[in-house]
């Protein structure tokens, strides 16, 4: 949504964009408690994952923990569906980073845990899911293209595990572009600025360089933010 042209403008160079999950996402004033406490996930991979590696993960975790007075930190070798849900209880911020993957039978996208695929099905199961979710990590907005089946997103799935925004990835995204959207992104939340307008700033800062990494980050949001 954020390369769409007004005129000679971006759309995000004009309003602050997102998407709701439905009709139903409630209208709250813009006024964002400066969160303490961090939650970050960290998934396998290379050999042992039996995917790509993700070389720059380790200090994209490390940076964005600094920011916040309070870290809790999973590795990827003790990553599980559990370890998941116990990390963002809580927590006023879960980031998760690392492969997603379609699942064999549906294509449906899914986190690439050390103790195996975790459909978008366990996570809307969760509780006490942190109020604002991070996923820097491919697709993890795109939903199956069967119009038949009602299947969410991963993004969609942890609204309905009970966060009210959820940052996430239109398409695939670079290991380096990851790390420095999303650490600049964390930069403006952890000054307690809200979320859409720390995305919104994000992305105007990244208009100009190259490749157009920036386009493939949205807002998921429960809340439409009011700037009056």
């Amino acid at each position: 949504v954020g390369v769409v042209r007004g005129g000679d403008r971006m759309v995000i160079e004009r309003v602050q964009v997102g998407s709701a999950p439905n009709a139903m996402s409630r209208v709250a004033r813009a006024v964002a408690a400066r969160p303490a406490i961090v939650a970050t996930v960290g998934l396998p991979s290379g050999a042992a994952a039996n995917s790509a590696m993700l070389p720059e993960v380790d200090l994209e975790l490390t940076e964005i923990g600094r920011l916040y007075a309070t870290l809790r930190r999973v590795s990827p070798a003790n990553t599980s569906a559990r370890g998941v849900e116990e990390s963002a209880g809580g927590a006023d911020v879960l980031h998760i980073a690392g492969h997603t993957e379609g699942e064999a039978a549906t294509g449906d996208q899914a986190l690439a845990l050390a103790g195996g695929a975790v459909s978008w099905r366990t996570i809307a199961a969760m509780h006490d899911m942190a109020p604002v979710v991070v996923l820097s990590a491919c697709n993890t907005l795109r939903r199956s293209h069967d119009q038949d089946r009602r299947a969410l997103s991963l993004a969609g799935a942890f609204v309905a595990a009970g966060a009210r925004e959820v940052v996430g990835t239109l398409a695939p995204i670079g290991d380096a572009d990851a790390r420095a959207l999303f650490f600049a992104l964390h930069e403006q939340l952890a000054r307690g600025i809200a979320v859409p307008a720390a995305l919104r700033q994000v992305q105007l800062s990244q208009v100009q360089r190259p490749g157009g990494a920036w386009r493939r980050l949205e807002l998921l949001t429960t809340v439409i933010h009011r700037t009056d």
